[in-house]
């Protein structure tokens, strides 16, 4: 089960896969499904996005950076450290386990601002 929710912990989107189906297959469909309302001149993509290690692969760094998404993942052990991670907004990411405690064992992608 993969979710995707706000910085205010709404649940914006919701997809199933097999449970022998890597979390890194997913993540393009789960951000397809995911609603977020469009505003005149905004755009459909969120500032920055969050997750675990899971979703840490170039595929996916490309995909964000195409659309100009922020990327709060951590790095896995077999990869070089970003010095650029902000780990005080990546504990934000824990939104979704306690906003939707239903899901303990999911994916989760967390969708949120740049902070101020």
């Amino acid at each position: 089960m993969h979710l995707m929710c706000d910085s205010h912990g709404t649940l914006l989107g919701i997809y199933a896969t097999p449970g022998q189906c890597h979390e890194s297959r997913a993540f393009e469909s789960t951000m397809e499904r995911g609603y977020l309302p469009r505003r005149l001149g905004r755009h459909r993509w969120p500032e920055n996005l969050g997750s675990d290690k899971g979703y840490s692969y170039p595929r996916i760094w490309r995909w964000l950076s195409r659309r100009r998404i922020g990327r709060l993942i951590p790095t896995r052990k077999d990869q070089p450290k970003s010095e650029s991670f902000d780990q005080a907004a990546y504990r934000q990411r824990n939104i979704i386990e306690m906003s939707h405690p239903d899901y303990p064992s999911s994916d989760s992608l967390y969708r949120g601002s740049r902070a101020a």
